[in-house]
């Protein structure tokens, strides 16, 4: 990835989107309509090609236009919700990754619950190598420019996504964008990391050795001490996704050195 180039890109569009809605276009709206009945691919792609005509080439806007289409389809009309995703995917030519996570970053955070689960879903696509491993794989890559663009206020929704999902690889995909992977000091909290989830795993599996739990607790004790929020992040998420990795002294670390994302995991597990 040029990262020079992307984070340009990402700049400039920040920069010219000032509103986190989306506001719809009655023209666009109207000539997407027919893409959610279509009967086979080659009479999607006859309509498309209409479509595009209808919108002017404008691609990006169209995109837009699709997710609001697709967000306030309702339940019942599973047609219309696939708009966004026929359009996102199959297009001609189809978005790339980075192409989709530049236009729908702005609106992550939509106050339309159907338009935001639709940027949700599309950020599923974009992140999961396979949504039926076991263990889940992600790809965290594409957000690591998003996240260097503004290293003291990443996207919070990015960030909470991949804490979410996988703690160990989201604190890894941090280290990229902050920290040097040649550092020995960064290796330490990948491997120790590491070590956490695998005993996470093994206790998700049943097979736990006696060692596991003192283990957890003795690396997530280290890891709190980091002074990068990210890293604190990470031992608030892994303690509040598995109670026997709780330990007081470092709950009590945490509420010493608060970040607004490290106090919300705190209040969400202490209300378990």
């Amino acid at each position: 990835m040029n990262w020079i180039i992307v984070i340009i890109i990402l700049m400039s569009f920040s920069m010219r989107c000032d509103s986190k809605e989306i506001v719809p276009d009655m023209k666009f709206q109207k000539a997407l309509k027919p893409l959610a009945g279509c009967n086979g691919k080659d009479e999607y792609n006859k309509r498309l090609k209409t479509v595009m005509a209808i919108c002017g080439g404008d691609r990006e806007k169209l995109l837009l236009q699709a997710i609001y289409f697709s967000g306030t389809a309702g339940e019942n009309n599973m047609g219309q919700g696939l708009v966004a995703f026929g359009i996102a995917w199959h297009g001609h030519p189809p978005f790339t990754k980075n192409d989709i996570l530049r236009i729908i970053l702005p609106y992550l955070e939509t106050k339309e619950p159907g338009v935001r689960q639709i940027t949700s879903y599309l950020l599923d696509n974009i992140e999961f190598v396979d949504p039926n491993a076991e263990p889940l794989e992600a790809d965290f890559s594409p957000y690591e420019a998003v996240i260097a663009v503004n290293k003291t206020n990443p996207p919070v929704v990015i960030v909470q996504r991949m804490y979410r999902e996988l703690p160990g690889k989201a604190l890894e995909t941090m280290l990229k964008v902050y920290g040097s992977e040649s550092d020995q000091a960064s290796r330490d909290i990948v491997l120790a990391a590491r070590h956490v989830d695998e005993i996470e795993s093994r206790q998700n599996k049943g097979l736990s050795k006696s060692t596991d739990k003192a283990e957890a607790i003795s690396l997530l004790q280290n890891l709190v001490t980091h002074e990068t929020w990210w890293v604190r992040l990470y031992v608030a998420k892994m303690m509040k996704r598995n109670v026997a990795f709780r330990d007081l002294l470092a709950i009590q670390v945490l509420k010493e050195k608060p970040h607004p994302l490290v106090r919300q995991v705190l209040q969400e597990f202490s209300s378990d």
